[in-house]
Formats: structure tokens, sequence, C-alpha cells
């Protein structure tokens, strides 16, 4: 027999009661971990990869584009 939802729920509530506080903590934090582990998240790479279409540019482009062009001495 399966249980459900709501009785889950009320056994890890009963369970609580007799947990000292560190420990409910511990389990909230636990809880927390495993909502964010099941949210599908975006893979870093595909976030990145629509700037690196386009013209490639040298490292000194890059130095110009962030520091400003040295004066020609």
């Amino acid at each position: 027999m399966r249980t459900n939802h709501e009785d889950l729920i009320a056994k890890v509530m009963s369970n609580l009661g007799g947990l000292p506080t560190f420990r409910i903590e511990e389990l909230l934090d636990y809880i927390e971990f495993l909502k964010n582990r099941d949210e599908k998240t975006e893979d870093p790479i595909l976030k990145v990869a629509g700037i690196l279409s386009g013209e490639p540019i040298s490292a000194q482009e890059i130095d110009e584009e962030l520091y400003g062009k040295e004066d020609q001495r």
C-alpha cells in the first residue's frame, strides 16, 4: 500500500517534535537542497553562448575595450 502525500507530511511532522533544534535546521537545509536540485537550471555554457557569436577579436582589442587605447609614444 502506498502512503499518500498528506500522510507522509503528517508522519514527518509528528517525528519533528523529538528532534533538537539543530537537527531540524539540518533537515530544513536538506529539504531546500532537494528542492533546488530538482529545479531545471540552464547549462552555464548556454548562458554565454550567445555572446560568443560574431566576429572574433584579438587580445589587444579586448585590452583596448577594457582599459582604453594606450597613447602612442
